[in-house]
């Protein structure tokens, strides 16, 4: 069973690392917002594209914008 509280505290601490040069930074909290705001999801979806280093990665992220 997953922890939601453990889910949590590891978001957390990934998004404390500040490694803003890494899509993976933005795309987390886009997958997060996902359910509960779709602009906040599509502004750190965005920002991951912008930082995206291949191009699975690219239609991923553009597939998730488009889902929302």
């Amino acid at each position: 069973m997953i922890d939601p509280v453990a889910i949590g505290n590891r978001t957390y601490e990934a998004l404390k690392l500040q490694l803003t040069d890494n899509c993976y930074y933005f795309a987390l909290p886009g997958e997060l917002y996902a359910a509960i705001d779709e602009g906040k999801a599509k502004q750190n979806f965005q920002k991951a594209l912008v930082l995206v280093r291949t191009k699975s990665d690219k239609q991923t992220i553009t597939k998730r914008i488009n889902k929302l």
